[in-house]
């Protein structure tokens, strides 16, 4: 890789990696695909291209609004503290979701939900997920 992107986000779903790709064609940003849930070799790539950036570049992760997505935000966070980064949350607000784009979640998917953000690092995330009461697909918000 040659030069520091300005911004480093981490995307899960493919649709979404590639408006994000179009989108930000002439940004400084390294956009990287993690295909669902990284694999291990995938999290080795990550941790190498993190190990050789600036602590100050801003690592971020966009992913389903959902027990899932923030599983895979989960792992990702602890790959990112694993060589000194901190990851963060892009577009994974429940106060990013629009009402007529979300869909009930069971209490389980919450309290499941909330303890991933939690587990990501991402605390005042996690509060807010408690308290909601439903999920949503990241390609809602391309």
């Amino acid at each position: 890789m040659e030069g520091t992107p300005e911004v480093v986000l981490t995307i899960e779903n493919q649709t979404t990696f590639h408006s994000e790709a179009r989108r930000r064609t002439n940004d400084n940003v390294l956009l990287i695909y993690t295909a669902g849930m990284p694999s291990p070799s995938w999290r080795a790539m990550f941790a190498r291209v993190l190990a050789g950036l600036p602590r100050g570049v801003p690592v971020l992760h966009w992913g389903d609004v959902d027990e899932g997505g923030f599983r895979i935000a989960a792992n990702i966070a602890e790959t990112a503290r694993g060589v000194g980064h901190e990851l963060r949350p892009f577009r994974m607000s429940p106060e990013d979701i629009p009402e007529d784009r979300r869909r009930p979640a069971a209490d389980k998917q919450v309290v499941r939900m909330s303890a991933f953000a939690a587990s990501a690092g991402w605390t005042d995330l996690a509060l807010l997920l408690a308290e909601s009461e439903f999920t949503a697909e990241q390609e809602v918000l391309d």
